[in-house]
């Protein structure tokens, strides 16, 4: 065991502000979370929560609803935590989504080629949702781990 004197995979947490904009357009260009952070390194979410604040007209269609490392538009990226179901966002009340990351085992194989130094984004599969006014704040709890 070698002691590096400071822990590299730290528990770590953001807060993003998400419009009613961002969420409905995260199918085409996804919405940014966390920012790369750097060679060798990777994003590791051990939870997030969506708070959305309700408005005054629901979400409707849309697809699955997940966190992905970098921006491929459609959903296409790698999953960095579980999905949520787009009939969930359809709610006419003030709600929290949670989702797990790989600390809860719902994420499968990460490879280095998709995952290390890549930003993490809020996207979702399938189509975009549209109508619905609600506004979001992304709770993320994370570790950035060394890969090298």
């Amino acid at each position: 065991m070698v002691d590096t004197g400071t822990p590299t995979n730290a528990l770590r947490y953001a807060s993003v502000a998400v419009t009613s904009a961002e969420f409905k357009g995260a199918y085409a260009a996804p919405k940014l979370l966390i920012a790369a952070p750097g060679a060798n390194q990777m994003i590791v979410v051990d939870q997030m929560q969506m708070v959305m604040t309700y408005g005054a007209a629901n979400y409707a269609n849309g697809g699955v609803v997940f966190a992905q490392y970098d921006s491929t538009a459609n959903g296409a990226g790698v999953k960095a935590t579980n999905t949520e179901a787009a009939a969930d966002f359809f709610a006419a009340a003030s709600t929290t989504f949670a989702f797990n990351g790989t600390s809860g085992n719902t994420v499968g194989a990460l490879p280095f080629s998709t995952t290390v130094n890549k930003g993490l984004y809020l996207s979702n599969a399938t189509g975009a949702f549209d109508t619905g006014d609600s506004a979001f704040v992304v709770k993320i709890y994370y570790r950035i781990i060394a890969t090298a």
